[in-house]
């Protein structure tokens, strides 16, 4: 059984949002550990979660995907040449534990 992307975090103090996760629809059976990056409002242990985002993009021929875990404050990036690849690199990469995550940049206000 893959280990869920929850169970390999540490548990967060961050608010949650509002009541009941989004539905992955479809995505859980093509993605179902990208589906619980981006819905999941709990960690494992059951304290309170702010669910991931994910951010599509292209750069060239090149599709990119960039991975927020607002509750961790990081980052991380995959890329594919198509966006089915870029989606299952982020899949791979949350079932693997092998994303490259960063710290998030904070904004410290407008220039």
């Amino acid at each position: 059984m893959t280990q869920s992307y929850l169970d390999r975090v540490p548990s967060s103090n961050g608010s949650g949002g509002p009541a009941g996760d989004a539905s992955p629809g479809e995505w859980l059976g093509l993605y179902p550990a990208l589906s619980e990056f981006l819905v999941a409002q709990k960690w494992s242990n059951g304290d309170v979660r702010t669910p991931g985002t994910l951010t599509l993009f292209t750069d060239g021929a090149i599709w990119k995907l960039c991975l927020s875990d607002r509750s961790q404050a990081r980052v991380a990036f995959v890329s594919g040449s198509s966006p089915q690849l870029a989606f299952q690199a982020a899949e791979e990469g949350l079932q693997r534990s092998s994303l490259d995550w960063r710290s998030q940049r904070q904004n410290k206000g407008k220039r």
